[in-house]
C-alpha cells in the first residue's frame, strides 16, 4: 500500500564487542587502501618503537648487575661490558625519540589523508541519494552521526590501532622479562589490571548511547546557532527578540548535556581509581618480594631495576592496551554510524540506464492515472492525476496549496517514483529512461530556488555545470532571465561575490533580484521542457509582466509547465489545468474555463477582487 512506504529509518542498535571491533578493522583496510606506503611505514616504526622499552630495561639490568659485581668484589675490574651496555642503552633511547617523531609525522599525514577520504565518501554518498532522503528528519540524524565520525573517528581508530599494536608488543616483551623473575609475578600483574577492560567497555557503551541519541537535539542546537548568526534572519532575530529565546533553549539543553556528562565522568573515574589502587597493592607486594631477595643475596642487584622498570612498564602498558581496546570498541560503535550511512541506497532505481530521452520529444509528456504518497506518511497527495503536455505547448497548473502541483514536478524529475499509474514520454514509461538524461532535458526554476554564496557568474552557470566557464552562454541566460540589469549594477559585474558569508566584498540581493538570478540559471540549459514553479513570487507586478513576456517568447516551440498562484500570469498558457485533491478538476484555456464557471472562474474572481 502507498501509505506504508518507508523512508530512511532512525533505529539505532548498539553493536556487540566483536562487531564493533570488526567495524574498526574495516576502517584499517580503508586506511591501507588510502596509502599503502604510509601504512607500511607506520607499521615498521610502530614495531621498532615497541621493542625499544625492553632493550632499555634489559641493558639497564646488565649495567646494574655489572656494577653490583664490581662493588661486591666479585668482578674482574674490566668496565668495558658496562660501558657497552651504557652505549646500547643510549642508542635505544635515541631510537625511541626518533621513532616517536616519525610515528607522529606519519600518523598525522595518514590521518589527514584518510579523514579527507572519509568526508568525500559521505559527500559522494549524499550526492547519489534521492531527494526523498533529504526530506526525512531521520536521515539527517544519521548524516549528523556520520559526519561527526568522519571528522574524528577514522583518525582516532588509526592512532588507537597502531598504538594498541605497539603496546601489545611492548607488553609481551615486558612479560617475558618478568618471567625471568617468576611466573606468579606475571599473574599478579595481569590479575590486578584486567578488570579495567570490563569497566572501560561498560562506560564506552554508555558514552555511545548518550551521543547517538542526542543527535536530533544537537542538530537543533546547530540550527539555532546558524539562525542567530545568519544575515538572512538577523532582522527578524532583532525585531522579534528571537535571539534571547533561542539562546535560552540552547543554554538549558547544554546544561542538561553537562549534567549527563559530569555524571558519567564521575562514575567512570571513580571506578578507574579503585582499579588502579588494586593494581598498586599488587605491585607493592611483588616489590617487597624482590627487594627481600636482593637483600638476602638470593637475587642479583639488577633484578630490582628489572622488576621496577618492567613492572612499571607492564602496568602502564597493560593500562594502555585495555584503554586502547575499550577506545577501539567505543570508536567502533561510533564508526558503525559511518558505515550505516554508506549503506543507504537510492530508492529510485535507474532501470533505464543508458536509454536516452527522444530528441526531439515528438508525442509529448503524459500523466496517466498517477497516484503518490510521500514516504513515511499515509495521506495520498496525488489520487489519479491525468493530463498531458504536447510538443510546443505551454500548460499552466493551478490549485490551492497542497493540491499536488509541485509533487507532480518532483515525479516528472524522478525525485520520487509513482505508487500507481504512469508518466509517459513519447508513450514510454518515464522509468524506462536514464534518470540523469531525463533531468538533463528539464530546465526547472523551483519556488524554493537556491541562493548560492558564489559569484554572479557561477550562480547563473550552475544551471549547466558543463558550461560553467562559457561566459557567452552565461550572459545569454542572464538576458533571458532578466538578470542582466541586476548584474550590471554589481561592483564587479558577473565576478561579484553574492552574499556576505565569504569575504568582505560580498553583496546581498533582494528577493526579487535573487529570483531573476534563479530564472537566468533555469535558462542555462537548452532543455526540451521548461518547468517554472512560482517563478515570479518575489517580483513586483512590473517585473513579473516583463519576465512573463520573456517567458512567452523563450518557450515558443518548447514544452513548458507553469505553476503559479497568480492568475494574471497563467493566462499566457495554451491550456490551464486545475488540480484539486491530487486530480484534475477541469482544464482548458482561460476563456473556456471562465465560461465554464467552475473552480477556476471562482478562484480568478476571488483574486481579481483583491486588485480592485
Amino acid at each position: 500500500m502507498a501509505g506504508r512506504r518507508r523512508g530512511p529509518q532512525a533505529e539505532i542498535r548498539i553493536a556487540r564487542f566483536p562487531e564493533a571491533l570488526r567495524y574498526a578493522a574495516r576502517v584499517m583496510v580503508l586506511v591501507f587502501e588510502t596509502s599503502p606506503a604510509l601504512t607500511i611505514t607506520l607499521a615498521a616504526l610502530t614495531l621498532l618503537a615497541a621493542l625499544v622499552p625492553a632493550v632499555q630495561v634489559w641493558t639497564f639490568k646488565q649495567i646494574m648487575d655489572g656494577i653490583g659485581l664490581e662493588l661486591s668484589g666479585r668482578g674482574d675490574g674490566d668496565l668495558t661490558p658496562i660501558l657497552v651496555m651504557v652505549g646500547a642503552n643510549f642508542l635505544a633511547q635515541l631510537t625511541g625519540f626518533g621513532t616517536r617523531s616519525g610515528i607522529a609525522l606519519v600518523r598525522g599525514t595518514l590521518g589527514d589523508l584518510f579523514s579527507n577520504r572519509a568526508n568525500l565518501m559521505i559527500l559522494e554518498k549524499s550526492e547519489s541519494l534521492d531527494v526523498s532522503y533529504f526530506e526525512n528528519p531521520a536521515f539527517y540524524d544519521r548524516l549528523e552521526n556520520a559526519q561527526r565520525e568522519a571528522r574524528e573517528g577514522p583518525v582516532q581508530i588509526v592512532n588507537e590501532t597502531f598504538g594498541l599494536a605497539q603496546s601489545l608488543i611492548t607488553l609481551a616483551t615486558m612479560i617475558g622479562l618478568l618471567f625471568t623473575l617468576s611466573w606468579w609475578v606475571v599473574m599478579v600483574v595481569l590479575f590486578t589490571t584486567a578488570p579495567s577492560l570490563l569497566v572501560e567497555v561498560m562506560y564506552s557503551r554508555e558514552r555511545f548511547r548518550l551521543l547517538t541519541f542526542r543527535s536530533p537535539l544537537v542538530r537543533r542546537l546547530a540550527y539555532f546557532r546558524w539562525l542567530i548568526t545568519n544575515d538572512d534572519y538577523i532582522k527578524e532575530m532583532r525585531i522579534f527578540d528571537l535571539g534571547r529565546y533561542l539562546i535560552g533553549i540552547y543554554r538549558r539543553t547544554f546544561d542538561r548535556f553537562h549534567l549527563q556528562n559530569r555524571s558519567l565522568l564521575v562514575r567512570s573515574n571513580r571506578a578507574g581509581f579503585l582499579l588502579q589502587a588494586l593494581g598498586a597493592l599488587g605491585g607493592l607486594g611483588v616489590f617487597i618480594y624482590v627487594a627481600l631477595g636482593v637483600y638476602r643475596q638470593e637475587l642479583p642487584l639488577g633484578d630490582i631495576s628489572l622488576f621496577f622498570q618492567s613492572y612499571q612498564q607492564t602496568v602502564q602498558t597493560t593500562g594502555m592496551v585495555l584503554a586502547s581496546i575499550a577506545s577501539l570498541y567505543e570508536r567502533g560503535l561510533f564508526i558503525k554510524n559511518f558505515y550505516d550511512f554508506l549503506e543507504f541506497a537510492p530508492l529510485v532505481p535507474n532501470r533505464g540506464a543508458g536509454q536516452l530521452v527522444p530528441r526531439p520529444i515528438s508525442e509529448g509528456i503524459e500523466f496517466e492515472d498517477v497516484h503518490f504518497t510521500y514516504p513515511g506518511t499515509d495521506q495520498e497527495v496525488l489520487g489519479g492525476l491525468s493530463f498531458a503536455v504536447r510538443p510546443g505547448e505551454k500548460v499552466a497548473i493551478i490549485g490551492v496549496n497542497g493540491a499536488g502541483k509541485t509533487t507532480a514536478v518532483k515525479l516528472l524529475a524522478r525525485f520520487y517514483d509513482v505508487d500507481r499509474g504512469r508518466i509517459l514520454i513519447d508513450g514510454r514509461d518515464l522509468r524506462e529512461y536514464d534518470v540523469a538524461d531525463i533531468r538533463s532535458q528539464i530546465g526547472v526554476i523551483f519556488q524554493d530556488y537556491g541562493t548560492y554564496q558564489e559569484t554572479a557568474a557561477n550562480n547563473v552557470g550552475f544551471g549547466e555545470i558543463g558550461r560553467l566557464e562559457d561566459m557567452d552562454r552565461i550572459r545569454t541566460a542572464a538576458d533571458k532571465g532578466g538578470a542582466t540589469p541586476v548584474i550590471e549594477e554589481l561592483p564587479a559585474g558577473f565576478a561579484t561575490q553574492l552574499g556576505r558569508w565569504f569575504g568582505s566584498g560580498g553583496v546581498n540581493l533582494s528577493g526579487g533580484q535573487w529570483q531573476k538570478i534563479a530564472l537566468a540559471r533555469g535558462f542555462m540549459r537548452d532543455a526540451q521542457l521548461l518547468i517554472l514553479d512560482e517563478p515570479t513570487a518575489a517580483l513586483d507586478v512590473e517585473s513579473e509582466a516583463e519576465v512573463f513576456e520573456r517567458i512567452r517568447g523563450l518557450t515558443e516551440g518548447r514544452m513548458a509547465i507553469l505553476i503559479s498562484h497568480r492568475f494574471t500570469t497563467v493566462r499566457i498558457a495554451d491550456r490551464i489545468v486545475v488540480i484539486a485533491d491530487g486530480r484534475v478538476l477541469e482544464q482548458g484555456s482561460h476563456e473556456e474555463l471562465m465560461r465554464l464557471g467552475g473552480e477556476y472562474a471562482r478562484l480568478f474572481e476571488m483574486q481579481a477582487k483583491s486588485y480592485r
